[in-house]
């Protein structure tokens, strides 16, 4: 399959199931409107099968009911990490301007930030089909490429950066699609079965360390930065403190990993860390040691 057609079949996937999710019962003729209306396309046959592939791919339980129309059974439990995971990657910016064809205007990544998103669309195929996939990945931190075969379960962008959250044996780990240097999907093969929750990133800044407890964080940035900020929040838990001509002082309720104190020391001057006192103490020491360097 192409890839303008694999990309127009997910945006089909994400459109049929975020009607499901929003409304208790959807007609064929509404799935019918708003495909057409975001497509300029709709054919019955397309649709059934594409109904099919939800149900068998995905892993959801769509039922129909007669003059009310297609529902998701609230009755079973509805796995929708893998359908979520397709949404996210269909919505992002990778793949929007992967398909417009004005040349000339758009100039989104460096060469470096494109590295390993030719993956993508196998990385889709395995985890719909539930496949296994091999790859050769070199490790940045040891400085060493290994081979071997993962179970996929969903992708994860982060700062223009995308992420595979796989199994492999036992461990569940993150890999950068940047330093997969071979990939290929397993077609006869069947990934391991494991449940991943929806909201498995929900209390982090980033993809790291996706297990750490949420602690209070509370920043304070100059006014200037703090405009900054309240236009592009950090996290979902951002909450305003104070706000004034001189500063900004948020609370997250985040783990604390190392994007977010990336993300601080990026900030620099513009920023100083009021709570919890071991992060004040961690960002201080390593700020001293910074500036040693320069000595």
């Amino acid at each position: 399959m192409k890839e303008d057609q694999v990309y127009n079949q997910l945006r089909r996937f994400v459109i049929i199931y975020d009607l499901l999710n929003k409304n208790d019962y959807t007609l064929r003729d509404e799935f019918k409107d708003v495909l057409k209306d975001r497509l300029k396309h709709f054919a019955d046959r397309t649709f059934e099968r594409d109904i099919f592939k939800l149900k068998e791919q995905f892993g959801l339980v769509i039922h129909y009911k007669n003059r009310y129309g297609y529902y998701l059974d609230d009755a079973y439990f509805q796995d929708t990490s893998r359908i979520e995971s397709l949404m996210h990657l269909v919505d992002s910016t990778v793949f929007k301007l992967k398909n417009l064809k004005t040349n000339g205007i758009i100039f989104p990544f460096t060469a470096d930030n494109g590295q390993g998103n030719e993956y993508l669309y196998d990385l889709v195929h395995a985890i719909t089909k539930k496949h296994k996939i091999k790859i050769r990945y070199k490790d940045y931190w040891k400085q060493e490429e290994k081979e071997f075969e993962v179970s996929p379960y969903l992708i994860k962008e982060y700062n223009l950066r995308w992420y595979v959250l796989a199994k492999r044996e036992k461990e569940l780990k993150l890999y950068g699609l940047d330093r997969i240097l071979y990939l290929k999907v397993l077609d006869n093969s069947k990934g391991i079965k494991t449940k991943i929750p929806t909201d498995i990133f929900k209390n982090i800044i980033g993809v790291s360390e996706a297990h750490l407890k949420p602690e209070k964080v509370v920043l304070e940035f100059t006014s200037r930065q703090g405009r900054y900020i309240k236009s592009s929040p950090w996290h979902s838990s951002q909450k305003i403190i104070s706000d004034n001509d001189e500063s900004l002082t948020i609370s997250l309720k985040v783990g604390i990993n190392w994007e977010l104190k990336e993300e601080i020391k990026k900030n620099g001057m513009q920023v100083k860390v009021l709570e919890p006192q071991h992060l004040v103490e961690e960002i201080k020491e390593e700020l001293i040691a910074n500036l040693a360097q320069y000595n």
